[in-house]
């Protein structure tokens, strides 16, 4: 694949991610509000069961993506990267959803069905900083990725290794958030 072709793809890639986060933030936001506790975390783990059953879907039928250049893309990256680095890193993407689904059914089953998720504006303010620093932070690990996989570094191990990093500087910046949150409003 050409230089040229494959940053069109990846720019396109990006878009589209970004379009999808955005979208699903969103419409959290808007069920968040009106919708229970219990609700929202059984409609939220019924949808990781459904995407990681179609990712699983897509990964046994070879439609690894639903738009044609996305698919190019995604044949380009399955013939870059090493041995089975490709198959690892799906079944992952799936295996996890089917895992984290579950906890998340056990959460809604213990969640109070009488309350909104939302009903302190200093939550909403915590939640929305979450968003504001998850999504930047998923860009640069997707950029990070795609550097990696364009260099010949494609490799299951490293591009797992930048994911826990990514996870993990996530998570230190969201406890110190709260923290600073919490304090300045006395939650």
């Amino acid at each position: 694949m050409k230089e040229q072709e494959r940053k069109r793809l990846r720019r396109k890639q990006l878009l589209y991610i970004n379009a999808i986060m955005i979208s699903i933030v969103g419409l959290s936001l808007i069920i968040l509000n009106f919708l229970s506790d219990k609700t929202f975390f059984l409609l939220f783990a019924a949808l990781l069961l459904i995407t990681g059953i179609v990712e699983r879907w897509k990964y046994k039928t070879g439609r690894y993506a639903w738009t044609s250049d996305m698919r190019k893309l995604a044949l380009y990256e399955e013939k870059v990267m090493k041995e089975r680095s490709f198959e690892k890193e799906r079944q992952s993407q799936y295996w996890s959803r089917f895992l984290i689904a579950p906890m998340i059914f056990l959460q809604g089953f213990a969640a109070d069905s009488n309350r909104t998720l939302i009903d302190h504006s200093g939550f909403l303010w915590i939640l929305t900083a979450i968003v504001v620093i998850l999504i930047p932070m998923l860009n640069v690990g997707l950029i990070m990725r795609a550097k990696k996989i364009d260099e010949g570094r494609g490799y299951y191990e490293e591009i797992k290794q930048t994911s826990w990093m990514t996870a993990l500087l996530f998570l230190v910046l969201v406890v110190l958030y709260a923290l600073i949150m919490a304090f300045v409003f006395n939650l």
